[in-house]
């Protein structure tokens, strides 16, 4: 399901995790369920005589709550930010979303894949709320520009905690849920050390 490939080898900055023998195994494992879920669904919207388009984009940042430096909105932007055709054309090689454009490309009926954004930062303290708000509002426009779609694939890190927001991919999760309705296969991949805050009011719906 990952892409092992490099696009800077040597570089840490774009360096697959699935290099480690271990998470790759995993990732196949999920990749496939997840290549199932979406197929059938595809197949179902190909028997209709329509083409299916599936918008794909991220999250990533891994977040250290003992680090005092906060993580704000100029440290994804440093990192550099991809949005569009550029995402699904740069990131085609690398990390979650090369699995994902490279296993939807692979599906007997290609489907048309829209890239939404990437929002990458390096690790480091916990979020402001500011930038929370900044980074739910970018995927949310994002996604609602790419509508209508007919399912969503989201690379969300899984750790990322932000100034009174201890479960920030859950909110999101939620936010796009809201926004896509309660139909539409939305699936994420989180990496091994996600972040799950109690007391949720209720489940995510799948």
């Amino acid at each position: 399901w990952f892409s092992c490939n490099q696009s800077e080898p040597g570089s840490r900055r774009e360096q697959p995790f699935c290099a480690r023998r271990y998470s790759m195994g995993i990732h196949r494992h999920s990749g496939m369920r997840l290549s199932i879920l979406l197929f059938l669904s595809a197949a179902w919207l190909c028997g209709q005589g329509r083409t299916p388009v599936v918008g794909v984009g991220g999250i990533i940042h891994e977040t250290n709550t003992f680090n005092p430096l906060p993580t704000t909105r100029a440290d994804f932007e440093n990192f550099g930010i991809v949005r569009g055709a550029e995402l699904v054309e740069r990131m085609a090689n690398t990390n979650e979303l090369g699995g994902f454009i490279q296993s939807l490309k692979s599906w007997p009926e290609k489907p048309e894949i829209v890239g939404l954004v990437r929002l990458p930062a390096w690790p480091s303290g916990a979020a402001t709320a500011e930038t929370f708000d900044w980074l739910r509002t970018e995927l949310l426009e994002a996604l609602r520009r790419a509508l209508p779609v007919d399912a969503v694939l989201l690379a969300l890190h899984g750790s990322l905690v932000a100034d009174a927001h201890p479960d920030v991919e859950g909110e999101i999760l939620e936010a796009v849920r809201e926004l896509i309705g309660s139909k539409m296969p939305l699936v994420a991949t989180l990496d091994l050390l996600p972040v799950r805050a109690g007391g949720r009011r209720r489940p995510l719906r799948p």
